[in-house]
């Protein structure tokens, strides 16, 4: 089956259905479809969300906030981590994952991570063959990304089971980005609802739910501890931004 090298965090979030797009400066021969995604044996910078453009650092901390990848320390290298399906190639995208000009953009879709990774498998450049059956592969599933949303004055907030855990055992704390997609949402203008109205969140993972009583609520800038600024960072379009997060302070449990 063909499959490609990619390193992570990258390969991560390809299977889970996060990043729908790889940047490459090639493209095959055809648009082979179903392929293998295969970890790159390169450990992740200590620092990657400071070394990689806003947009993505803020989508990549979500998702780990959120739990729907594991933490960075987590991930499995020289591994064959799942399964996508490349379904063409394009010069430009919506994608907030195109790298731009540079760039063709493999368009992908329908991802898989494996329960258990294949491991101890050696990368090569280009596409390059796995002996495994694709009709036939080892148990997989798909990361199902749900997004926010409000029921009266309750916000209902999907997570993944890590995030559930830690707010099950204690954690008060709930803290995301602010992005493009996203802001709309968390910081309503007229012609939205007003989602700081809300008086309780209602957890959700799996068909297990738990409520809580919100103590605050606020948005606040990335602050420099040094200079007491916000932190500045490069976006996509070469634009100087500050890195902006919510933060729910979670009270007592309810239900």
């Amino acid at each position: 089956m063909k499959t490609l090298s990619i390193q992570q965090p990258w390969a991560t979030l390809i299977c889970c259905g996060i990043k729908d797009v790889e940047n490459r400066t090639w493209k095959a021969a055809a648009v082979p479809g179903k392929i293998l995604i295969h970890a790159g044996g390169k450990k992740i910078p200590q620092k990657i969300e400071e070394e990689v453009p806003i947009e993505w650092a803020s989508c990549m901390e979500n998702a780990r906030k959120q739990g729907w990848m594991s933490e960075y320390n987590e991930m499995p290298t020289s591994a064959i981590i799942g399964y996508v399906e490349v379904i063409g190639f394009a010069k430009e995208t919506e994608s907030v994952w195109d790298g731009g000009k540079d760039y063709i953009k493999w368009q992908l879709k329908d991802a898989y991570l494996f329960d258990e990774p294949i491991s101890d498998v050696k990368g090569k450049l280009s596409l390059f063959d796995y002996p495994l059956d694709e009709n036939n592969l080892p148990k997989a599933h798909q990361v199902i990304l749900k997004e926010p949303f409000m029921e009266g004055e309750e916000l209902v907030m999907p997570l993944g089971k890590a995030a559930f855990d830690r707010i099950e055992q204690g954690e008060r704390e709930l803290m995301l980005d602010l992005t493009d997609e996203n802001v709309s949402f968390y910081c309503p203008d007229e012609n939205t609802f007003d989602v700081r109205s809300i008086k309780t969140i209602r957890l959700e993972y799996d068909g297990k739910a738990a409520r809580y009583q919100l103590e605050d609520y606020g948005v606040f800038n990335y602050i420099d501890k040094s200079t007491e600024q916000p932190i500045i960072y490069k976006s996509l379009r070469e634009e100087d931004m500050e890195w902006v997060y919510i933060l729910f302070l979670l009270k007592e449990k309810l239900s």
